[in-house]
């Protein structure tokens, strides 16, 4: 169980600093070689980058496998530690290697980090400068402008503040270790163990912060996020979601029976204005032949309106009755 606490609480919190490295250095590339873009950012690659990052993790942390321990009896700030008495050698490393690998991966990772957010700015920056200058342009020139897609801009300004609350909430936490573990900061006191603890939490907490802040910080700069947060947090979000699909499978159906109508068919061939398959007669049956028949009137062959009467008698066509062909397209409904 102490093993799984270290493994994952170090690995989470690295994970989180490797996948804004990520995701700052894609971007950057996007920004700097747009032309090439849709072949270095693609989905396969980012998941092939993230899937490496995992396992370089794994191990990083993986001596907490075999290094850790339930805390002693007398030890309440904490459950698990590192045991550093059953082995001399990997105490040696713990002690002397292990900060200075932890830290020179965070001194690396916020380099990337600071370069790639240089890069996004001054991007950034420049689209902000010729948004202006966009409109005259495409007035000159017919072209679109130098100006950035806004989906762009607020990915990027995303990846800035999220970068740079990693850099402000990590950074304490390195310096602590490595200035603690080389200089002696606090006497060995009461008093100086209590400083010590009290800066440690400080620093340890501010890496919970790190974590827990990105949920805030992309409602804050993203409008995109807010958003679909809103959809999602919407009590009724579901039921306009279904009165909109309602509204328009309502309209999609109005607009085809309109188009039957004007086109003179109907699905059971009574009403509006037929068309008149009889090819000794017209072509249409409209105005007052129309009006008629909605009666109970019809053409027959020849042209001449046949009763109700005759019609449902079954006669032969041209003296009153109904062809094959006439029955067959409705003619003489009542």
């Amino acid at each position: 169980m102490c093993a799984f606490f270290n493994i994952f609480g170090w690995g989470s919190s690295d994970m989180g600093v490797l996948l804004t490295v990520a995701m700052t250095t894609e971007r950057s590339l996007a920004i700097q070689f747009p032309l090439k873009a849709p072949t270095l950012c693609t989905v396969k690659r980012a998941k092939i980058v993230s899937l490496c990052l995992f396992f370089l993790e794994l191990l990083k942390v993986g001596h907490f496998i075999y290094g850790t321990r339930v805390s002693s009896i007398e030890v309440t700030a904490f459950l698990c530690d590192v045991d550093l008495t059953s082995d001399p050698t990997y105490a040696i490393f713990y002690t002397e290697y292990w900060p200075y690998i932890h830290n020179v991966f965070l001194l690396v990772a916020f380099i990337v980090i600071i370069i790639g957010n240089i890069i996004i700015t001054v991007h950034v920056k420049r689209s902000e400068d010729s948004k202006d200058m966009g409109e005259g342009a495409k007035t000159a020139g017919g072209g679109k402008g130098g100006k950035m897609s806004s989906k762009s801009r607020q990915l990027s300004m995303m990846l800035i503040i999220d970068s740079a609350t990693i850099v402000v909430c990590t950074l304490p936490f390195s310096l602590y270790v490595v200035v603690d573990q080389t200089f002696s900061l606090f006497e060995d006191t009461p008093e100086g163990r209590g400083q010590s603890s009290l800066i440690f939490a400080i620093v340890f907490y501010l890496l919970y912060v790190n974590r827990c802040a990105n949920f805030f910080l992309y409602c804050v700069s993203g409008a995109r996020f807010r958003t679909t947060l809103k959809n999602i947090l919407t009590k009724n979000s579901l039921k306009e979601r279904r009165k909109k699909a309602q509204n328009y499978i309502s309209e999609a159906t109005n607009t085809r029976n309109m188009t039957s109508a004007s086109s003179g068919f109907t699905s059971d061939g009574e009403g509006g204005d037929k068309v008149s398959m009889n090819p000794m007669g017209p072509s249409t049956v409209s105005g007052k032949v129309a009006n008629e028949e909605s009666k109970g009137v019809s053409m027959n062959p020849n042209g001449r309106p046949a009763s109700t009467t005759s019609l449902a008698s079954g006669g032969a066509p041209g003296l009153g009755g109904t062809s094959k062909l006439e029955r067959h397209y409705g003619y003489g409904k009542a």
